[in-house]
């Protein structure tokens, strides 16, 4: 028998999660807030197509790879909290923690560059996230762009008078991996299942929120943990298998509210053994 080579893995999505807001929201607020409408509501789970589309727009706007880049840092410099940050240093070295960030709806180039403004990219051993790439973009590209676009069944306003719309990189994003009957298009628990499979980790506390995080959850066992964010998706899936109206959880269940309950809840967990 294969002796686990960590005594935990850390699992974490990432908007809403290690994060404490949703990243394409924050970020389209800050540098182009009137296509802001566009995202509010949505699911991070299935957004790949509409962010798309907002990064195409903030480009068209006259927003550079460099500005782009400099808001994400920004933003991870600003508003990563420090008590995510502890959590992720605390179950390394305290507890034997492998830590990984697990998102359907981030991407790539987002979660670097947040964890990167924070200086926190050194706590996080892997990112599974959907891939993305800046790719050029030229004078005829743009050439029969519309004054105003159908964006998600909204409007969208042409640029403001001199932005640059001509040559530049716009940041695009690929769905990655298999998706799942829920509709996620990267499902999170297909991960949960790889890790376990391995062998590598004695147990598997997942921090989540989001719609696409229940696939996660359910994807754990006994002697594994779900910490669901209070008021969202995951904390309301978990109620309805707990009351019977969903398919049960096999792992403990812990609600959270705060970056601080979440780091508290993680290490004591840890510190346990997960009872």
């Amino acid at each position: 028998m294969t002796t686990p080579a960590w005594d935990w893995l850390l699992l974490t999505s990432f908007d809403r999660t290690l994060v404490d807001f949703d990243v394409c929201e924050r970020l389209v607020e800050q540098l182009a807030p009137e296509l802001l409408a566009m995202l509010v509501g949505q699911d991070s789970a299935s957004m790949v197509g509409l962010t798309n589309t907002v990064l195409a727009e903030l480009q068209r706007r006259g927003v550079s790879r460099d500005a782009l880049i400099e808001a994400l840092q920004a933003l991870g410099c600003d508003e990563l909290t420090p008590a995510a940050c502890d959590m992720l240093r605390l179950a390394k070295e305290r507890h034997r923690a492998a830590v990984r960030v697990v998102s359907p709806g981030a991407n790539g180039v987002f979660v670097h560059h947040v964890l990167a403004g924070r200086k926190a990219a050194a706590l996080v051993d892997g990112v599974v996230a959907n891939a993305a790439s800046f790719e050029r973009v030229g004078d005829g590209a743009d050439a029969a762009t519309p004054a105003v676009q159908q964006l998600g069944g909204k409007k969208s306003a042409a640029p403001p008078a001199g932005k640059p719309q001509g040559v530049g990189q716009k940041l695009v994003v690929k769905a990655t991996g298999g998706g799942c009957d829920r509709g996620c298009p990267m499902c999170p628990g297909r991960e949960v299942r790889a890790a376990k499979q391995q062998g590598r980790y004695r147990s598997i506390v997942f921090c989540g929120a989001g719609a696409a995080d229940v696939c996660a959850a359910r994807a754990l066992g006994p002697g594994d943990c779900v910490l669901a964010r209070g008021g969202h998706a995951l904390a309301e899936y978990a109620a309805c298998a707990a009351a019977g109206k969903a398919e049960p959880l096999a792992a403990k269940v812990v609600v959270w509210r705060s970056p601080e309950e979440m780091r508290d809840a993680v290490l004591g967990l840890m510190e346990a053994g997960v009872k």
